[in-house]
């Protein structure tokens, strides 16, 4: 019902409106005219005063109502145009604002690595570290077993200090005893 009603409002609307004949085809309407100028003027006439008129008057405002629909539909194909060119500009502007859209993924795409790659560079890190580890607790044991070889070699040289100082004790008193024997036996030779 609201629909009848916007249609009603229109048509009022396009009562005084002009209607271009651009994109019209003229030979249609010469043609529609010649048919209507054929139809028998006695037809009508034969008809008494009355109904002559309301025969005319519906033919008028049978003709207007027309004239009214015609004009609502020439309007509407307008509008329907230029929504149809607006609806392709923005069909054209959305196509190419997916491409570039698309050609951004590709690119990202392609500059990022794959989780497949990452999951290999992971890998090879790993067993990397597993290398250095392995590689520093070798490092590790040589170290303590170096530590422990210093620790004998000091302890050996602490032990060959002590037996050498005692050895120098007992030069210097086999000395001490030697020269006072050699001075006694001395001493009583000459007596």
């Amino acid at each position: 019902m609201e629909k009848l009603d916007t249609i009603k409002e229109k048509m009022i609307k396009l009562n005084d409106l002009t209607i271009e004949t651009k994109g019209v085809d003229m030979s249609r309407v010469i043609e529609r005219l010649n048919r209507i100028a054929k139809l028998k003027l006695d037809d009508f006439v034969g008809l008494s005063e009355g109904k002559f008129e309301h025969t005319i008057g519906e033919m008028f405002s049978l003709i207007k109502n027309l004239e009214g629909h015609l004009r609502h539909f020439i309007e509407l194909s307008e509008s329907l145009k230029g929504e149809s060119v607006e609806v392709n500009l923005e069909k054209n502007k959305l196509a190419q604002d997916n491409d570039e859209l698309n050609k951004k993924l590709h690119a990202i795409e392609n500059s990022t690595p794959l989780v497949k790659d990452l999951e290999k560079k992971l890998d090879l890190a790993v067993e990397e570290v597993g290398k250095f580890r392995s590689l520093y607790k070798a490092e590790a044991d040589k170290a303590g077993t170096m530590r422990a070889d210093l620790d004998t070699l000091n302890s050996l040289l602490a032990k060959t200090k002590v037996e050498r100082d005692d050895a120098y004790k007992q030069i210097v008193l086999l000395e001490n005893t030697l020269g006072s024997s050699t001075k006694a036996a001395k001493t009583t030779n000459s007596n």
